[in-house]
């Protein structure tokens, strides 16, 4: 029996050609198997330089196909999972090892730059990591995009000024959870796991270790991965796509706290939805088309019809 890859279900675009493929699976039929395990081909048609795109804590890429789509016929979108969602090998469990890891892969399709990174919510580090990396070892980027990411620093600062009022409506919120949520026993283990796997890889950490495999998830993994990792200035040009709709435990920052990041200065494109949904339907025609302004500016070839206005440069940076 043949493994029926992600690479291969996203480009199943109707019910009979994903029964087909379901079918021809449980044969000796060949279906072409993936180049790379961390590789996921969301869309691998068209002459343009690719995008890959790091996911958020978890690893999905499920939220990604229809925002490809939108990028455009032209346009190839690859998305790079994590080390050990297989089960093979073990996950990593620094920002700095898992951008090695990611990068080693994407130079097996595209072994020069330049390159055009993308980084949703925890995989933008990585894609911040990476850059600096590929700058290290003489590379070019041609995008280094930021998908409502929140730099960690600015957003544990956050949590430790806010106000009475703003705690205790999160401390409802969590009770409420807890409660009368749907999931409210799963979210209670949840919330135990995440915050005793947390206090074991602090202790660990100091003792010079690193954090156990067999204790938590690859989200709690991640999660300490993003705690301990510290961003130096990047020698380019940073992009941030920032849903509009926030709450109070985002802060009020336009550039997410990566204000002093990028000597090359910081762009922001405001996108519809919260961080939640700000790549999925309907917000994710707007992302792409703000993701490909941002390609096109980056190549020097912008239509006439783009919106200039649609984008901030922080004067920090300029």
């Amino acid at each position: 029996m043949t493994r029926v890859t992600r690479s291969r279900l996203f480009k199943t675009r109707t019910i009979r050609q994903l029964a087909d493929l379901i079918r021809k699976s449980g044969t000796r039929h060949h279906i072409e198997p993936a180049a790379s395990s961390a590789i996921v081909q969301i869309q691998d048609k068209g002459s343009r330089p690719p995008l890959f795109i790091i996911p958020g804590l978890g690893g999905s890429v499920v939220n990604l196909p229809n925002l490809a789509g939108y990028l455009g016929e032209d346009q190839p979108v690859y998305a790079l999972q994590p080390q050990g969602l297989d089960g093979q090998r073990p996950f990593h469990t620094r920002i700095e090892d898992m951008a090695s890891y990611c990068l080693q892969e994407i130079r097996r399709l595209q072994p020069g730059g330049p390159y055009y990174l993308a980084g949703y919510s925890f995989g933008g580090f990585v894609a911040f990591e990476m850059a600096h990396q590929i700058h290290e070892q003489g590379g070019q980027i041609g995008l280094l995009g930021l998908l409502d990411t929140i730099e960690w620093h600015y957003l544990e600062q956050i949590k430790s000024t806010l106000r009475l009022r703003e705690r205790l409506t999160l401390y409802k919120s969590r009770l409420d959870q807890i409660l009368f949520g749907p999931q409210r026993i799963d979210y209670l283990r949840r919330k135990v796991v995440a915050r005793s796997s947390q206090c074991i890889y602090r202790l660990l950490w100091a003792l010079g270790r690193p954090p156990l495999q067999a204790i938590g998830t690859i989200e709690d993994l991640n999660s300490f991965a993003a705690a301990n990792y510290k961003p130096r200035v990047f020698s380019g040009k940073l992009t941030i796509f920032r849903s509009v709709t926030r709450s109070a435990l985002d802060g009020s920052d336009q550039l997410l706290g990566w204000a002093g990041l990028a000597a090359g200065g910081i762009e922001v494109f405001d996108v519809p939805g919260t961080h939640d949904d700000m790549t999925l339907e309907p917000n994710a025609r707007v992302l792409a088309e703000k993701i490909r302004q941002s390609i096109e500016l980056s190549e020097g070839v912008v239509s006439k019809n783009a919106d200039p206005i649609t984008a901030r440069v922080s004067p920090v940076e300029r």
